[in-house]
C-alpha cells in the first residue's frame, strides 16, 4: 500500500457524532470529493465503500491488497450537512446512528452491511447528508448523499454525491481490510474486543494476545486492539535496555487506551533462534511503555499457543543489539558496543512464548544478565610492566535461573592518566564459564583504569591499578 493510513493517535479531532467541527478526511486532508475512502488520495487505503452505493472499486490498486477483517465493530452515523463551501455535519445528535446488531458482517462476501430505511426518517430534499463510518471515534471514511424526490432527479446529482430517492432504502456496504489502523506495510492485527475476551493475532501469526473474560475495567465495554510489528532503524534495538536482544518486536495498544487491565492479558511473540543456539532458552519478554526510557519491566513467561511460529514466513534469527545508555533523560548509542547478528540462516527453531501484562506497550525479547568482578582489581606494578593477574569478569544470565553466559562480548576500555580519554579497547568473548579477561600493561604512573562493559544492566565493572616508577 502506497498511501498513508489513518493514524489513530493523530485523529483526536475526529468524532463519531455529527458535530460543528469541520470534518477531516483520513490522512488529515480537507475533503476534495463527496466520497472519501481508499479510492481517493488522502483516504484510508484499507477502507472501501461498495456497490450499489458507489461504483465497484475492484480496479483500485489498493483494493484487496489486504485481507478482509471481520473482527471489528464499526459504527455508522448519518448527519445533515451545512451549506458552507466546505460542508460539515450540523452540530448536535446525528440524524441516525447504527451500531452492533444494526450491521451485519459477511466473511463470505467480505463486507459489512447496513440498510438505511429512509422512510423511517423525515429527510429534507433540500439538505445533503453524510454517511460516516468509524470505529471507537476514528473515522475510516464517509460518503455524502444527495436526497431527491424521484428517479429522474437522481440522474442529475452533483458528481461524487450518492443519489438517494427520499423514502427508499439505501444499502450501505463497505469493506475494511487488515491494516486500516496500522503503519504502512506493518505485520498487523486489529479487532474489537469486548469484556467477553478474545484472541487477536497479526497477519503473519507471529504476534498476538489472548484476552480473558472480564479483563476490561468498569465503565468500558469494548476497545479496539491493535498489534503491529515495530520496524526498527538499523542498529537500534526494540527496547531501550542494555541487554542482548532477539528479533520479535511488537507494539500492543488499545483505543481508547486502558491504563490497567482488570485481569492479566497474555501477549505472544514468536522467538526466532537457531536450534542449537545456547541463548534461546535464556530469553525473557520485556515491556516498555515507549514514554519513559527507564520504565522497562520483565514479564512472567507463559505459554502462548495462539501464535503461529511455523508458517509465519522465513525468519532470520536474532538481529544486532547495540548497547543503549541513558543520558539526560534520553538514550545515546555507543556505536562500537554492538553484539553482532547472532544467527543468519533460514533453518531456525520457532518458539511460541508469551508473557503476562497488565497494560499494553512495546514488547520484545532480551537475555537478562549481570556482570560481576572476578579478579585483577587493586594491583600495582612498574609502568610498562604486565600485571600478574588479568582483570577478569563473569557474565551470568539470570533467566530462567542463574547460569554462565557463554559467547557474549565484553569490551575492556583502557583509559589515559586523565581517566577520561580512552587509549584503546579490547573485545573479548566469554568462555563456557562466562569468563572474560584481558592482559593489562600499565600505561602511566599513578592510577590506571579499565572499564569492562557488557550487555547487562549493571555494566561497567571498573578496575584500577597503580603504576610506579623507579
Amino acid at each position: 500500500m502506497t498511501r498513508s493510513r489513518l493514524l489513530p493517535f493523530a485523529l483526536g479531532a475526529l468524532v463519531v457524532a455529527c458535530q460543528g467541527d469541520r470534518t477531516t478526511a483520513p490522512g488529515g486532508q480537507a475533503p476534495s470529493m463527496a466520497i472519501v475512502d481508499g479510492t481517493v488520495d488522502g483516504g484510508n487505503p484499507d477502507f472501501f465503500f461498495l456497490p450499489p452505493m458507489v461504483p465497484n472499486p475492484n480496479d483500485d490498486p489498493d483494493f484487496g491488497d489486504g485481507e478482509f477483517n471481520p473482527d471489528l465493530a464499526p459504527v455508522v452515523d448519518i448527519c445533515a450537512l451545512t451549506t458552507d463551501p466546505t460542508p460539515v455535519c450540523v452540530a448536535g445528535s446525528p440524524v441516525a446512528h447504527f451500531a452492533g446488531s444494526d450491521l451485519t458482517v459477511s466473511s463470505g462476501n467480505q463486507k459489512y452491511h447496513l440498510s438505511w430505511h429512509t422512510d423511517e426518517y423525515a429527510l429534507d430534499v433540500g439538505v445533503n447528508y453524510r454517511v460516516k463510518v468509524s470505529i471507537v471515534g476514528i473515522v475510516l471514511g464517509y460518503a455524502d448523499i444527495d436526497v431527491v424526490q424521484n428517479g429522474g432527479q437522481a440522474k442529475h446529482v452533483a458528481p461524487g454525491f450518492v443519489p438517494l430517492v427520499n423514502g427508499r432504502s439505501l444499502p450501505i456496504d463497505f469493506r475494511i481490510e487488515r491494516g486500516a489502523f496500522c503503519d504502512v506495510d506493518a505485520d498487523c492485527g486489529e479487532a474489537t474486543v469486548t469484556n467477553d475476551g478474545a484472541t487477536v493475532v497479526t497477519g503473519s501469526g507471529e504476534g498476538g494476545a489472548e484476552f480473558p473474560p472480564d479483563w476490561l475495567p468498569d465503565g468500558t465495554d469494548q476497545v479496539l486492539v491493535i498489534i503491529e510489528r515495530v520496524t526498527l532503524e538499523k542498529g537500534f534495538p526494540c527496547l531501550p535496555i542494555p541487554l542482548i536482544q532477539f528479533t520479535g518486536c511488537f507494539r500492543y495498544r488499545t483505543i481508547p487506551e486502558i491504563a490497567e487491565f482488570t485481569l492479566p492479558v497474555v501477549v505472544g511473540v514468536c522467538l526466532d533462534a537457531p536450534e542449537s543456539h545456547p541463548w534461546a532458552h535464556l530469553v525473557q519478554l520485556f515491556k516498555w511503555d515507549e514514554v519513559n526510557f527507564r520504565n522497562v519491566i520483565p514479564l512472567e513467561n507463559v505459554v502462548a499457543p495462539f501464535v503461529n511460529c511455523i508458517d509465519g514466513g522465513l525468519a532470520f534469527g536474532p538481529g544486532p543489539s547495540p548497547w543503549m545508555q541513558f543520558v539526560r533523560g534520553g538514550i545515546r548509542r555507543i556505536a562500537d558496543f554492538v553484539q553482532p547478528p547472532l544467527y543468519a540462516a533460514p533453518m531456525v527453531v520457532h518458539k511460541g512464548l508469551g508473557g503476562l501484562v497488565g497494560s499494553f506497550s512495546r514488547v520484545g525479547w532480551a537475555v537478562p544478565a549481570v556482570i560481576e568482578e572476578v579478579a585483577g582489581n587493586g594491583q600495582s606494578g612498574a609502568v610498562g610492566s604486565t600485571l600478574p593477574v588479568d582483570p577478569t569478569v563473569r557474565l551470568i544470565s539470570t533467566h530462567p535461573e542463574d547460569a554462565p553466559l557463554a559467547g557474549a562480548r565484553v569490551f575492556f576500555h583502557f583509559f589515559a592518566a586523565d581517566g577520561v580519554t580512552r587509549i584503546h579497547t579490547e573485545r573479548v568473548e566469554t568462555d563456557a564459564n562466562g569468563l572474560a579477561s584481558v592482559s593489562w600493561v600499565l600505561d602511566h604512573a599513578g592510577t590506571n583504569r579499565i572499564e569492562a562493559w557488557a550487555q547487562t544492566f549493571d555494566s561497567p565493572i571498573v578496575f584500577t591499578a597503580t603504576g610506579t616508577t623507579p
